[in-house]
């Protein structure tokens, strides 16, 4: 099933995120994609998440950092997603977290939030896992690691055959 989502608008740009767990060496490693209209990358990031192992507190970290990047966001936690669209004050322990996302989402014209099943976000979850190897923020400018090419190669043909 392809669940690719509508390519943004022209003048939009569009982030997909995702973090990734490592049991072995008790790592959390977000990775954004930035992409055009044509699917092409504009923006990649990985990043490491210190001192943080609740998963639904990894994607609202991953949410706030993906908020500087883009005016139309995807990611696959649900959890996240859902206390982004309501209009209801948060009060669970990634409130605070929550609150500041919203806080930010003012600084953009259009700003969407949106759930898209793992499936779909193969390449920013690829992307994530990469950084494990990496002790810093890394970033790229048109660009993706070697590793994670082919994936978003993979995610931009059926991005443009929506």
């Amino acid at each position: 099933m392809n669940n690719i989502k509508r390519p943004p608008k022209v003048e939009q740009v569009k982030a997909n995120f995702d973090a990734a767990f490592s049991q072995q060496d008790i790592t959390v490693t977000a990775g954004i994609i930035i992409r055009n209209r044509e699917g092409l990358v504009m923006r990649a990031c990985t990043y490491p998440l210190r001192r943080t192992r609740d998963p639904t507190t990894v994607e609202a970290k991953v949410y706030l950092q993906a908020i500087i990047f883009g005016e139309e966001m995807e990611g696959d936690a649900l959890i996240v997603i859902k206390k982004l669209k309501s209009d209801l004050a948060d009060r669970s322990k990634i409130g605070n977290i929550i609150n500041e996302i919203q806080r930010k989402r003012f600084n953009f014209g259009n700003l969407y939030f949106e759930f898209t099943p793992r499936k779909t976000n193969k390449a920013a979850h690829a992307l994530a896992t990469r950084g494990y190897n990496l002790i810093s923020q890394s970033y790229w400018t048109e660009e993706v690691p070697m590793e994670v090419e082919p994936t978003v190669v993979n995610d931009q043909r059926r991005f443009l055959n929506r």
